[in-house]
């Protein structure tokens, strides 16, 4: 009789832990990244960037220890000590694309001795210019890559294919609608 009791105490002690480990699991799921339905991963982080107008046409930006200007050409009534916005815009690209080539080269065990991205940008500048709202700003846009390496003309097309999956500005640009093109040149 002892021993049923505490076969059955065991078996609800065993039961008790179970659920436990069940709702610690849910709690800890529900507690971990989730964005809009979206599972994210642990390797999330919180960006902060401020922004000051320091005119109509220039806004200085910090983050971390760094400062850049983002202004307008003397043309359109700014200083042209920076970048203009959509200026900004195409040159993130054309880092993200330099930095994650370099970075997925590493990992295939690629060198790269130069690297260089020119690019040329479709805009349809009636949004900016207020003449009327515009669903997709920059229809396309094709970056031309030159690049010397190690790496055969095989291993270039599984890099461009990594390189379209990873960097994550060329995948905000595409997915607001714009094509992006590239051409890529291996050169000695």
């Amino acid at each position: 009789m002892v021993s049923i009791i505490i076969k059955s105490y065991l078996m609800i002690l065993h039961i008790l832990i179970y659920h436990f480990k069940l709702t610690l699991n849910v709690l800890l799921f529900d507690c971990s990244m989730n964005f809009r339905g979206y599972k994210m991963s642990d390797n999330v982080v919180h960006m902060k960037l401020d922004g000051s107008s320091k005119s109509h046409s220039r806004a200085d930006i910090i983050t971390r220890d760094v400062e850049s200007v983002i202004d307008e050409p003397i043309a359109r009534g700014g200083t042209n000590l920076g970048l203009s916005p959509t200026e900004t815009l195409v040159s993130s690209l054309l880092g993200c694309t330099n930095v994650i080539t370099h970075r997925i080269m590493d990992k295939m065990g690629f060198t790269i001795n130069s690297l260089d991205i020119k690019s040329k940008t479709l805009f349809n500048k009636d949004g900016a210019s207020l003449v009327q709202e515009v669903d997709i700003p920059f229809p396309e846009i094709t970056l031309d890559i030159d690049i010397s390496t190690d790496a055969s003309e095989d291993d270039l097309i599984e890099v461009k294919k990594q390189l379209a999956m990873y960097c994550p500005i060329g995948k905000v640009i595409r997915n607001s609608g714009t094509v992006i093109n590239e051409n890529w040149n291996k050169i000695n």
